[in-house]
């Protein structure tokens, strides 16, 4: 049911958040699909690989017949929209992920991104978020997988909007 309150031309802010595996499901949809849909995307504790925004991974990737992974997330944006990476060293779960796939390198939830190498076409649009301070941390049987609604990171999706 459509919230009354709302007046049909009020603009009300669309953003997405995605976490652990469902990062993988969000490059996935981003290749091929709709541009400047969302205002902003969070991505929490992502299973998918650092570098996906990397300008070495979307120059490789652009040769081939589908969009670079990290350009077509962000141009599933609208305007300035910005893609929040939320991480943490303490990710017990992330840091996991890598080493049961054969991965040597840590991932995205548990690093972030490095934004020295981030893509030209998308310097400005991908923000890093550590997780790792005290104000996100949680212990819980997750191995402190499940930081996006402590006290800190609410805090942080305020601000944003």
């Amino acid at each position: 049911m459509r919230d009354q309150s709302l007046s049909p031309t009020q603009y009300v802010p669309t953003s997405l958040m995605t976490h652990s595996m469902g990062n993988y499901i969000l490059v996935q949809f981003a290749v091929g699909g709709a541009k400047g849909f969302f205002d902003d995307f969070y991505i929490v504790a992502a299973d998918v690989r650092a570098y996906i925004f990397s300008e070495k991974l979307n120059s490789r990737a652009g040769k081939e017949s589908t969009p670079p992974p990290g350009v077509s997330i962000v141009g599933q944006l609208k305007g300035h929209g910005k893609v929040h990476v939320f991480f943490s060293t303490n990710d017990k779960k992330a840091m996991g992920a890598r080493f049961f796939a054969n991965c040597v390198k840590p991932g995205l939830g548990a690093k972030g991104c490095d934004l020295d190498e981030i893509d030209s076409r998308i310097k400005g649009r991908v923000v890093n978020v550590d997780c790792s301070a005290e104000e996100y941390n949680v212990e819980d049987e997750f191995g402190g997988h499940e930081y996006m609604f402590v006290e800190g990171a609410i805090r942080y999706y305020e601000q944003a909007h």
